[in-house]
């Protein structure tokens, strides 16, 4: 697996195809960093898997919706224009076989891990609204079947009512949402999982920079 290949020219990326390895790419960071991202165009072409990553906060984007968008633009500049489901296969699909989780990870199907994002349908094309999507458009987050975040009318209804105690409040980009941060916690654990002001509190302490985590 190589992780960014920003160098890489497109003989070099044969020889990654012959060799079998796979690719991941953060474009944001690549280009904040380094003014240059990797030739993606080429290796898909070449059919070279590839996954996308936001590499990490203080240069990559904010969230793979985020990052989903800076790839197609990334892509344009390149003369080259994937099919929005191509872009959201690199963030499911083709991200858990680079892993070699693709018989456990990356899609919906009976016995794996219940992994669920639902946004708002934007555009005709589900695909395309994905990639079009941003943080407001999210409606639902489920963790391995654990309701982790959603809006404030649903999870009032889908969790126990013996578990709703957990739920903080957020107003997210003027919607009123419910959040859970224990929702993976270990039963065993002495301590009560922080809240979201605790690990914003945490979070800036190291990263002063960083914004409202809802807007």
């Amino acid at each position: 697996m190589i992780i960014h290949g920003c160098a890489l020219t497109r003989e070099e990326l044969g020889q990654v195809k012959d060799a079998g390895a796979k690719l991941v790419w953060s474009p944001q960071s690549n280009l904040r960093l380094y003014g240059q991202t990797t030739p993606v165009a080429d290796a898909l072409e070449l059919g070279i898997p590839v996954g996308l990553g936001a590499d990490w906060l203080p240069s990559g984007s904010t969230s793979l919706l985020a990052e989903l968008k800076v790839a197609a633009r990334a892509l344009a500049h390149q003369s080259h224009r994937p099919a929005p489901r191509r872009l959201v296969e690199m963030v499911t699909s083709t991200a858990a076989d680079i892993a070699g989780l693709a018989g456990q990870l990356g899609t919906l199907a009976a016995g794996r891990p219940a992994d669920v994002v639902v946004l708002e349908r934007r555009r005709e094309d589900p695909y395309e609204s994905v990639v079009a999507a941003d943080p407001s458009w999210v409606q639902l987050v489920m963790i391995d079947g654990d309701l982790a975040y959603g809006r404030a009318d649903w999870l009032s209804e889908l969790v126990d009512p013996a578990d709703r105690g957990r739920l903080e409040p957020v107003l997210a980009w003027g919607t009123p949402m419910l959040l859970d941060t224990s929702f993976r916690a270990l039963p065993a654990s002495p301590q009560l999982p922080p809240t979201m002001a605790q690990l914003r509190a945490a979070l800036i302490t190291h990263y002063p920079q960083v914004g409202p985590i809802f807007a």
